[in-house]
């Protein structure tokens, strides 16, 4: 039985858990800038869950040449739904955008290459796939003037 509970707690805690839901806003969209897009390469060495705006969001800790940097991957419900799991030690190339959040430098995670893998986060524009685009429809004089699915 303590096997089961112990084997329960650490599936909660290393951000697997299916049951986690999303809380419908998301964070600082706006503050990616395609202009400040860097590549890096290190360990991760670290992971967190931050929250935001009332989301709990993902980072991991990445040390490149002695400098430990925050990398922001997603809200965790969003990590969770894709069954995606960052481990201490893995090797990662990670491009995004390098900004300043509350006085810290952070990267923005837009992609995540861990060999043989490639996690993509966010479009070549910065727009995390986390949030669905809605297209409006165009109407008119009481006709379609095209078809959106």
């Amino acid at each position: 039985m303590k096997k089961w509970i112990f084997l329960l707690l650490v599936l909660l805690f290393s951000g697997c858990y299916p049951g986690v839901k999303p809380a419908g806003k998301t964070i600082h969209v706006t503050i990616y800038n395609p202009a400040t897009v860097t590549v890096i390469q290190g360990k991760i060495v670290g992971k967190r869950i931050v929250t935001m705006d009332g989301e709990n969001y993902v980072v991991i800790i990445v040390e490149k040449n002695g400098r430990k940097i925050p990398v922001y991957i997603a809200p965790l419900w969003w990590v969770n739904k894709n069954r995606w799991m960052f481990r201490e030690g893995v090797k990662v190339k990670i491009t995004g955008s390098s900004v300043l959040l509350k006085g810290e430098n952070i990267i923005l995670a837009r992609e995540i290459y861990s060999e043989p893998l490639t996690f993509i986060i966010r479009d070549e524009s910065g727009h995390p796939l986390w949030v669905k685009v809605k297209i409006k429809k165009k109407h008119g004089k009481g006709k379609k003037k095209g078809h959106f699915k």
